[in-house]
């Protein structure tokens, strides 16, 4: 019987897979599409300009990496924000972006919500986004132009629970979120210290040019201002902790610590400054007293060796540094940077004052034209406090609600700080120590309303939402009081 079988078998004929021939042909179809694709694009480089050819390559690579590999698609979509030539391109990239990874979530059984804690707040704020747009267009009859300016960064709030759904459903799903956090810190740092050295502008957004002071404009000095140096904060913050650790990783650690703090610098903004070493004391705070001195002694070392070559090297630098900081005691006079701040923020207070509820609408321009400033022609509704801008454009409740959504989850974080193992979980506590310092950025800059903070906002709430492994295991054999 065995024999009768074991001749069956051989005379029986092999399936469709095991055909060489089809396999041949299959592996030949490929070459020759493979092919065909690479004469297609040689030829249409010649007739049409690079950037077309570009965003061709991008239209049909990028979905695809979107969908098989999400995280690296977030990362690459992160730095087109930046790099992007005109914020209507990243505006129709995020639509399509969110539209495509929302199909994919759902389709793989995923219920797009947040935590009932954060729920809440969340669906709040976009409502109240859409009632102030609503008023806009059919109350107070904002213009259309500035009520797109004004409105657009909202729109990336709806990151927020794709990403926290994308780092729930894969199970290293936080750490490619720090890898991607990681990346675009590099990337922002890369990019501005090749503007400042070769005095190029690369990001869409910012200035990159003399620095100016107290009016006066020094062209010897270059100071480059961009969007994104809040992912440069949370990854100097990111490294330091990493530093801790010691070992193999204080040689990756070192290197980018050095690059951050390079990249800040030529920022010469006082308040980056300011908030960024507030990041840095916060680190000791939530890294306990131990890791604490261990990172003050590093730092205390770093600082002295940093400021001793400068002083031999490039005195030039310290000298920059030490008169962008003494400029602050005569900030707050006229024509200066806090004198023009000073004249919004009592503009502003009077018309919350007249409209708190509900404010003057996106795109409301809340002063007259001034001659002095005509240059910049958006003053008539611009606002550097990014908190001011939400209560005066969407109403003192919408602040109320973005506060409430924002300090909630990082507040519980904080809480759980001792009882996450720091090693496997560097960027989790870095966000955590970071988060009051990147909020605090909003204060003299519109951070807060920036399609780049917006986004890195919301990686760094689904970090903290989705709770790590080792605060999780902790929490549920922790006892239960009754």
């Amino acid at each position: 019987m065995n024999a009768i079988t074991s001749f069956a078998q051989r005379l029986a004929v092999p399936p469709p897979s095991a055909w060489p021939l089809r396999r041949w042909l299959g592996q030949g179809l490929f070459a020759a599409l493979a092919a065909f694709v690479a004469l297609f694009l040689g030829l249409v480089c010649v007739f049409l300009p690079w950037w077309l050819v570009v965003g061709a390559v991008l239209a049909v690579g990028y979905p695809l990496l979107l969908w098989f590999a999400p995280w690296a698609g977030i990362g690459a979509y992160a730095l087109v924000l930046i790099i992007s030539p005109d914020f209507k391109v990243s505006d129709v990239l995020t639509a399509l972006s969110l539209a495509l990874l929302a199909f994919k979530l759902v389709n793989s059984g995923a219920r797009l919500t947040l935590p009932r804690s954060e729920w809440r707040p969340f669906l709040a704020f976009m409502a109240l986004v859409l009632l102030s747009l609503a008023l806009a267009l059919g109350v107070f009859g904002n213009t259309v132009p500035y009520i797109y300016r004004d409105g657009r960064a909202f729109l990336y709030w709806l990151w927020l629970p794709l990403l926290y759904w994308l780092a729930v459903r894969e199970a290293p799903g936080g750490a490619k979120l720090a890898r991607v956090m990681v990346f675009m810190a590099v990337a922002v740092s890369l990019i501005a210290l090749l503007q400042y050295g070769f005095d190029i502008q690369i990001a869409r957004e910012g200035r990159v040019g003399g620095l100016e002071t107290l009016g006066v404009i020094e062209n010897d000095l270059t100071r480059v201002q961009m969007q994104g140096y809040s992912f440069v904060m949370i990854g100097l913050a990111w490294a330091l902790v990493t530093a801790t650790r010691g070992g193999r990783r204080l040689f990756l650690a070192l290197p980018l610590i050095l690059l951050f703090a390079a990249a800040l610098y030529v920022n010469f903004g006082r308040a980056l400054w300011a908030w960024s070493i507030l990041a840095v004391l916060m680190c000791g705070v939530v890294l306990g007293l131990r890791r604490a001195a261990l990172l003050g002694s590093a730092l205390v070392v770093l600082g002295v060796l940093g400021l001793a070559s400068l002083a031999m090297l490039r005195p030039a630098v310290i000298d920059a540094a030490v008169n962008r900081l003494a400029s602050v005691a005569d900030e707050g006079a006229i024509r200066t940077s806090g004198g023009w701040r000073k004249l919004e923020n009592e503009a502003s207070a009077a018309r919350i004052a007249q409209s708190p509820l509900v404010g003057i609408g996106l795109g409301g321009e809340y002063r007259p034209w001034l001659s002095e400033i005509r240059t910049f022609s958006e003053h008539t509704r611009y606002v550097h406090n990014g908190y001011v801008f939400i209560a005066l454009k969407l109403g003192t409740p919408a602040l109320g609600v973005l506060l409430w959504l924002t300090l909630l989850p990082w507040w519980r974080a904080f809480r759980q700080r001792h009882r996450v193992r720091v090693g496997p979980q560097a960027m989790w506590t870095a966000v955590v120590a970071s988060w009051l310092p990147v909020m605090g950025l909003s204060f003299t800059q519109p951070e807060i309303v920036t399609p780049q903070t917006v986004l890195l906002m919301c990686m760094g709430l689904a970090m903290m939402i989705h709770r790590p492994p080792a605060a999780a295991a902790v929490a549920a054999t922790a006892p239960q009081r009754s």
